[in-house]
């Protein structure tokens, strides 16, 4: 366990964890833990050892400690930024809540995975409910070694379109007060041929880029909508939530295309949800106003899509016609510990109330983070605590 160099038990199936905390007694009870929920963890005393253990064998997650003698945790996380690391992380310190919440947000601005912040000392009944979520989303799509990280050139992912590589996943939107399914997400994810999945986060630029996005949307539209029959029969009233690219904000022709492909599903309009960006819009304003207000004006449910972290001002959003506000996720992670995250949604809730907005909150992990959402006044959650996002075909095993 205490090897910097291999993960414990010699076992390279498993999710790879790697500890960072001076005081060998946390860390190897932090490895302990992990140990017994599936991860092979290594416990490193020494964050002077870091770069020889992380170049040697790569992991899946790292605990990292923020208060260390020879080289702090902020030094790890810089450092980790530079390696481009794709592991994902939990923080963790014995200082105060407001330095945690602040290398939470340094992390996340480095563009690091920070799953969440844990304030010693911790619950080991804690500790092992998030390491025990962690370890069962590493067998899913969207997270671990199965999703590669490496650049995509525009011609490979022309080719994966014309193939048809791409498959479709529905994650589940619940009402928080009867916990009933009312909607759900729309989400594309590229399977290769040995079963791997490249993550969005790789092929979406590239889309965006190479301007192939208006294709790769569109084929997402086309089989969301197809399959929304089932959807409704799973879950009857539901509304459909898909994303836009702010490239196509830009497309004075998008409402009347929308309209009419919905119509040839003999879909209502008001069932379908469209989730834009704050920076979407604010490419160009006044032509994202024509065409959201156009979309409006069809029926179509419009959601800023990761709200609070974009800079659109009040002013602008108060001219959007919007009918949903979608709390980020950043500020759901930490929400039962962070003080200022709470701060923030409990203002956002106030905001949308105001304004006649449903609210939704993505990102929810634990079922405790639900209900204090639920206590709150958010009116649809989102999350793995509440259901992943799942194939068409798998979705009537979790919803009865």
């Amino acid at each position: 366990m205490n090897s910097p160099y291999a993960p414990s038990n010699g076992q390279s199936q498993q999710p790879r964890l790697l500890v960072i905390d001076d005081e060998a007694e946390i860390a190897n009870l932090v490895a302990s833990v992990a140990q017994m929920v599936g991860f092979a963890a290594t416990a490193l005393t020494d964050s002077r050892e870091f770069e020889k253990a992380y170049e040697h064998d790569g992991f899946d997650t790292i605990v990292l400690d923020l208060v260390m003698p020879e080289r702090d945790g902020i030094e790890i996380l810089r450092q980790l930024a530079s390696l481009h690391s794709r592991s994902r992380i939990i923080l963790m310190s014995g200082f105060d809540g407001a330095t945690l919440y602040t290398a939470n947000q340094l992390a996340s601005a480095h563009g690091l995975d920070i799953v969440c912040s844990i304030s010693k000392p911790f619950r080991i009944s804690e500790l092992k409910l998030i390491l025990d979520k962690l370890q069962q989303q590493n067998t899913s799509f969207s997270h671990g070694p199965s999703i590669p990280s490496r650049l995509i050139s525009p011609s490979e992912l022309n080719y994966a379109i014309k193939r048809g590589d791409f498959c479709y996943y529905y994650q589940p939107q619940i009402e928080l007060g009867n916990r009933r399914v009312i909607g759900f997400e729309a989400l594309m994810r590229w399977k290769q041929a040995d079963g791997s999945m490249v993550s969005p986060a790789n092929f979406i630029p590239v889309a965006e880029i190479s301007g192939q996005i208006g294709e790769l949307t569109w084929t997402t539209l086309e089989r969301s909508l197809l399959d929304f029959k089932t959807l409704d029969w799973l879950a009857p009233g539901c509304t459909l939530s898909v994303n836009l690219s702010p490239d196509q904000l830009s497309d004075l022709s998008l409402p009347d295309n929308l309209s009419s492909l919905v119509r040839q599903f003999y879909i209502d309009p008001q069932r379908i949800v469209i989730e834009i960006t704050e920076s979407g819009i604010l490419r160009d304003l006044t032509v994202a106003l024509d065409i959201l207000t156009r979309l409006r004006l069809k029926g179509f449910g419009m959601s800023i899509d990761d709200f609070g972290t974009g800079s659109a001002t009040l002013q602008q959003l108060r001219q959007l016609p919007i009918t949903e506000l979608k709390i980020d996720q950043s500020f759901v992670a930490d929400l039962t510990r962070g003080q200022k995250d709470r701060i923030i949604v409990e203002s956002t809730i106030v905001l949308a109330q105001k304004l006649g907005l449903r609210t939704v909150a993505e990102g929810i992990e634990f079922s405790e983070t639900a209900e204090l959402l639920k206590s709150l006044g958010v009116d649809i959650g989102q999350g793995f605590a509440l259901g992943k996002p799942m194939s068409i075909e798998n979705l009537g095993s979790i919803i009865t």
